[in-house]
């Protein structure tokens, strides 16, 4: 082997002096091929409007910018800039919901250069669908008891929601959060608030791919306050009977509304009830009347239990055989001649049953008596409320004053 380097070694010398030369000249040598990666290349996504009008949409991202790896002489390379360069991602080739896989479009490069792979994106696809959905006010524990108490409306009640399909079908509602820590049960209150949709789990649904309108509504809270109610009667009761008390259930009804409107209102009517020609007793559940810019509260009824008392009108006769003199001149005797005086009263039943003897003083005011006998009238008082007196007899007693 060393024999071989010892003979002709000079002629070997300028052989490979002659190889490195040829191998210099060769134009492949003097620009070779090499690899390059350009990063951070926008993507520009076209044809999106051809989606929407197959009733698509996508439901996943499409990264806004990307690598690219080339091949090409070093010189072409060295000319070429990133921002030459440009990828297009066409929409219009999808057709249908589901998984799409899209090829990548690279623009800007010259012929000369070779770009290393083929470059696709999988995209998910959604139709698009929409649905309309009530919306529910909410508030911290708080102040649920003072909201209860309140009369409240969303407006509007209802959004709309469009997007990705599978985004949409998780909606069930939308809520709606109002703040009342600073508020006082008197007070209006309005707030837009946004509107969170949620599921049907009370869980908040990503809106990345779905659109509502709107995104905010007017929540208006009103100030409440308790009113007597008044029922509406009419009408008389059969000849020989009277009405002697009217009952209501519930007695008052927690109202909301305009401030103006609350404090201005004294009671609440009824429905019209007639009593005409009745001899017993009347009950009657009543729908409250609707007055413009009032709300019954949450939990209150919208009619109420009215219950008229209807009773015979009768007369008794109450015999008094003591009749008291009063006012007797001083240094004087009075003497009344035994007399019995009957007093007749008037009433409905239950009060003329009610009435007792010790009740009523019948009695005779002797402060202008003079001496001897004279008649003098008779006098009545503490006739019972509702109770009514007919007739005294004698109207008049004598009496001897000495």
């Amino acid at each position: 082997m060393n024999r071989f380097f010892e003979h002709n070694l000079t002629l070997k010398l300028f052989s490979i002096a002659i190889a490195i030369v040829l191998w210099s000249m060769n134009p492949y040598n003097q620009d070779p091929y090499r690899d390059k990666v350009f990063r951070d290349i926008p993507v520009n996504v076209i044809n999106q409007e051809k989606l929407a009008e197959k009733g698509l949409m996508l439901s996943s991202d499409i990264p806004g910018s990307f690598s690219i790896e080339v091949r090409g002489k070093t010189s072409d390379l060295q000319r070429l800039n990133k921002s030459d360069i440009n990828r297009y991602v066409d929409l219009s080739k999808i057709n249908g919901p589901g998984i799409n896989e899209v090829p990548v479009d690279i623009r800007g490069i010259p012929l000369s250069i070779q770009i290393n792979e083929e470059y696709k994106f999988e995209l998910n696809v959604d139709r698009i669908i929409s649905k309309t959905i009530p919306v529910t006010l909410d508030v911290d524990e708080e102040n649920q008891d003072k909201l209860a108490r309140r009369y409240w409306e969303i407006s509007p009640k209802f959004i709309e929601v469009k997007g990705a399909e599978s985004a949409v079908n998780k909606i069930v509602y939308g809520r709606a959060y109002l703040s009342m820590s600073e508020e006082k049960d008197e007070e209006l209150i309005e707030q837009s608030i946004p509107v969170q949709l949620m599921d049907i789990n009370d869980n908040p649904v990503e809106v990345k791919y779905v659109d509502q309108n709107p995104q905010f509504c007017i929540a208006t809270v009103y100030p409440s306050r308790a009113i007597p109610v008044d029922p509406l009667i009419t009408g008389n009761p059969a000849e020989g009977y009277v009405v002697v008390g009217t009952e209501i259930s519930p007695g008052e009804i927690q109202v909301s509304g305009l401030p103006e409107i609350i404090k201005s209102l004294g009671t609440l009517r009824t429905e019209l009830l007639d009593i005409e020609g009745a001899s017993t007793d009347i009950k009657r559940e009543l729908k409250l009347q609707n007055y413009e810019g009032v709300y019954i509260s949450p939990g209150e009824q919208s009619q109420v239990q009215v219950l008229v008392r209807i009773e015979k009108i009768v007369e008794k006769t109450i015999e008094f055989g003591n009749i008291e003199l009063q006012n007797i001149p001083p240094e004087h005797e009075a003497k009344l001649e035994d007399t019995t005086v009957s007093v007749v009263i008037r009433g409905p039943s239950s009060y003329i049953s009610a009435v007792k003897p010790t009740d009523i003083q019948v009695y005779v005011n002797l402060e202008d008596a003079v001496k001897g006998e004279k008649s003098y009238p008779v006098e009545v008082r503490n006739i019972p409320k509702g109770v009514e007196l007919i007739n005294v007899e004698p109207v008049r007693v004598r009496i001897s004053i000495k």
